[in-house]
């Protein structure tokens, strides 16, 4: 089976006291070993950054420690999706046709990551987020 992760998955997992944390870090690591294809976008990478490096959780993290983080628990586990220009703007014009504004187009970036690679599994905390951007409802949405 083949799952794209929204990075709120990675950043509950990563953080102990985080609501989700248990729920999160046992997906992920029953979904490593049972040789799951996981797939995130480039954009989670910098996404986990900027969260865990600005958030206020007990005890912070450094700028080193999320760095840690991504390269332990992404890096080398998770097949990372880029998109081009062309698809960027794909996804803004989209956006303009359903009058969508706002954050939600870092949602629509992963909707088109996981189109890219083919993908119809979404593992997310936030399925609100997805489900008004997801093209049909052949996709499944995986929450904890």
């Amino acid at each position: 089976m083949k799952v794209f992760v929204d990075s709120n998955v990675f950043i509950s997992a990563s953080v102990k006291n985080h609501p989700k944390h248990d729920r999160a870090s046992r997906w992920l690591a029953n979904a490593r070993q049972k040789k799951t294809q996981l797939y995130t976008s480039a954009h989670s990478l910098l996404d986990v950054y900027s969260v865990l490096t600005r958030a206020p959780f007990q005890p912070p993290f450094s700028p080193k420690a999320a760095s840690e983080v991504i390269e332990k628990n992404i890096v080398g586990h998770f097949k990372i999706i880029d998109l081009s220009a062309s698809e960027s703007l794909e996804i803004i014009q989209n956006m303009v046709a359903k009058n969508l504004r706002g954050g939600i187009i870092y949602d629509a970036v992963l909707v088109k990551c996981a189109q890219k690679a083919g993908i119809r599994n979404i593992a997310t905390l936030n399925p609100k987020h997805f489900t008004r951007l997801l093209p049909d409802d052949s996709y499944s949405i995986i929450t904890f």
